[in-house]
């Protein structure tokens, strides 16, 4: 389908196809902020960047989720606001214009991939049309200069909060692996999905409420966490949570503000669940995975503040069934997603209470297992 519009809107068949994943950080959203834990995978999602080279100087660039189209010259690459999305496309351009030569493109932006809020959609519109622009060149480019590139590209020229972990993600996923960053050590590992021939399933329910809603609450958690953990530097000498316990941040002795305090409770309590994620998922420990899940939501709802009715009440409908072992929002860059670790014939119980979910709120959920995908795919 990308070839076609592409063709349709340039006349030209496409040199490159780079296709990126959606990704899940199903637990440690937060945790580069605080060099803790996270556990991610790639989903069936995807950003499929389509490539031409031109007779002229000019970058081209059509998103066809949107039909809109943008064009700018391959010499004079500069930041300006009203661009918006095309602002991905142009800071990974600059940020390779060392290796590349300045000539022009013709370039389609097209996949469910789309619709993700920019801290999904900027990383993955870098990453591909990175790797498209130095495919098309004959560039070969190191992992970490690209890696690093597209950090660049998101946070300093288009000004998104874009995490390392997430870029990784991205270019690393495997098929059936989930992911298990370390940001202390600033490593990661595979981890097999041990779920299938297990007792138990996960599965995704996507609320279906607009991506944007839940955007301006995230962008004031990430503000509080930031601020937090200046705050807690200015407390504690340690560059780490390893050294900090609970009863440490709450003697009220500390010099620290309330919130700050409450939200870095949080973030220790999610540090300490989430150090053993490789352990439980190696051992098929699924109902103590589950606990992790519903401590991890019960922070992120009372202690972030990140909630709305309808994620609270579909938490709340998982946690009333006996056979689901835990639930707690995760993070795709899609809004309101909701992971449920469920044992062998809970599905169907579930189900049963999103009928009653659509009567309430007026929209359909879906509810499916999850499987993690592949990674970047190039031809």
């Amino acid at each position: 389908m990308s070839n076609s519009k592409h063709y349709e809107e340039y006349q030209q068949t496409p040199q490159v196809v780079v296709r990126v994943p959606g990704i899940i950080k199903f637990l440690g959203a937060f945790a580069e902020n605080y060099k803790g834990y996270a556990l991610c995978a790639a989903d069936s999602r995807e950003l499929k960047v389509t490539m031409s080279v031109r007779s002229d100087s000019q970058i081209r660039v059509y998103n066809t989720e949107l039909n809109d189209r943008k064009h700018f010259s391959s010499t004079a690459i500069k930041f300006r606001k009203e661009d918006r999305w095309s602002n991905y496309v142009k800071g990974i351009l600059l940020e390779l214009s060392s290796l590349l030569p300045a000539k022009g493109l013709n370039i389609t932006l097209d996949g469910s991939l789309l619709n993700s809020d920019n801290r999904i959609l900027c990383p993955a519109v870098s990453l591909a049309v990175g790797i498209a622009a130095c495919k098309i060149s004959n560039v070969e480019v190191q992992h970490n200069r690209l890696l690093n590139d597209i950090f660049n590209a998101c946070n300093n020229f288009c000004g998104e909060r874009v995490e390392y972990m997430t870029i990784l993600t991205m270019m690393n996923a495997r098929e059936n692996r989930f992911i298990f960053f370390d940001n202390q050590e600033v490593n990661y590992s595979y981890l097999e999905n041990t779920f299938p021939g297990s007792d138990y399933k996960l599965y995704l329910i996507d609320s279906k409420i607009p991506p944007a809603a839940l955007n301006e609450e995230l962008d004031l958690v990430y503000d509080t966490i930031i601020e937090a953990m200046g705050n807690l530097r200015k407390s504690f000498s340690q560059n780490s949570f390893k050294n900090i316990s609970i009863s440490d941040l709450e003697d009220r002795i500390t010099p620290m503000p309330e919130e700050s305090r409450r939200v870095c409770t949080y973030l220790l309590e999610e540090y300490k669940s989430t150090s053993s994620l490789d352990r439980l998922i190696k051992n098929r420990d699924f109902e103590m995975l589950g606990r992790v899940f519903n401590r991890v939501e019960k922070g992120i709802r009372n202690n972030l503040e990140l909630t709305c009715p309808e994620l609270d009440w579909l938490v709340k409908r998982c946690s009333e069934i006996s056979t689901c072992a835990g639930a707690c929002v995760v993070f795709t860059g899609r809004g309101g997603v909701i992971a449920a670790i469920v044992k062998e014939g809970g599905a169907e119980q579930i189900q049963s209470r999103l009928e009653e979910y659509e009567r309430i709120f007026g929209f359909r959920p879906t509810f499916l297992e999850f499987v993690p995908e592949g990674s970047i795919n190039i031809r």
